[in-house]
């Protein structure tokens, strides 16, 4: 999934969108260079293929929330490089505006009486997020905020006139990470560049955790995977990034 935005430092507009689609057109070179996304989401001026929060959140995230009570585990993320808006694709702000997790947790507790409880640990945990300006933007995301709900439900079955229950369990991770730079474009310096390098291994790790599931998943072979090599992979490691394996017995989930 891609979503442009622009940025103020005497930018041009060199990316253009068509359908799934994403074209960058190179101003130096007058080279063209076409890529196929899943999803590519228009967002630098309002026209008529311009993708809204509403938008993005319906695309991306209710199917999620969908698969999510039919028992499975779901994890989406927003990577990119500092200032490339994944802060507020995932948070956003008020009303219109509200990002991914507002959206979601709005869908999923509209009709429980703790959603305001919800609201004010969410409202919570973003207080406590490092943040701090950096050379590609003022108020750049210094941690990953990674935001879990584990769903249960209890369901009863009725056979051969006996009530039995059964409880189906699935976890959803919606990620919002701190932005990856190279330390030259970023500009940063002292404790600002010792966060900045401990970011991009994390970020590598994570990179080279979802190869390693790739490949097995491909393979169909047990790979070593390197979740312990970081804490925001650590994190994740009781819940695969596809969704979870399902045994079928004639037609009946286990």
């Amino acid at each position: 999934m891609v979503v442009t935005r622009d940025r103020n430092e005497e930018s041009l507009q060199v990316v253009s969108m068509e359908g799934q689609e994403t074209v960058v057109h190179h101003p130096s070179t007058k080279q063209i260079y076409s890529f196929n996304f899943d999803f590519s989401f228009w967002s630098f001026d309002k026209g008529s293929n311009y993708a809204s929060q509403e938008k993005i959140y319906r695309s991306l995230a209710m199917p999620l929330l969908e698969t999510a009570f039919e028992g499975y585990n779901a994890c989406l993320f927003a990577y990119g490089q500092t200032g490339s808006g994944k802060s507020y694709t995932m948070m956003g702000f008020d009303d219109d505006e509200r990002g991914i997790i507002p959206r979601f947790c709005q869908d999923l507790f509209h009709q429980i009486a703790e959603k305001e409880t919800e609201q004010n640990w969410l409202q919570l945990g973003n207080k406590h997020r490092a943040t701090a300006a950096t050379g590609m933007n003022d108020k750049s995301s210094r941690s990953h905020s990674v935001f879990t709900l584990v769903m249960t439900q209890t369901k009863t079955e009725i056979v051969e006139k006996k009530e039995y229950e059964h409880r189906i369990i699935s976890r959803v991770n919606l990620i919002d990470l701190a932005g990856s730079e190279r330390c030259s474009t970023g500009r940063t310096s002292g404790e600002r560049l010792k966060e900045g390098a401990s970011i991009n291994k994390s970020l590598l790790t994570l990179g080279k955790v979802i190869s390693a599931l790739s490949e097995q998943n491909q393979s169909r072979k047990k790979l070593f995977v390197p979740y312990r090599d970081s804490v925001l992979t650590c994190l994740l490691m009781v819940q695969p990034f596809n969704v979870v394996d399902v045994e079928e017995d004639n037609g009946k989930r286990k």
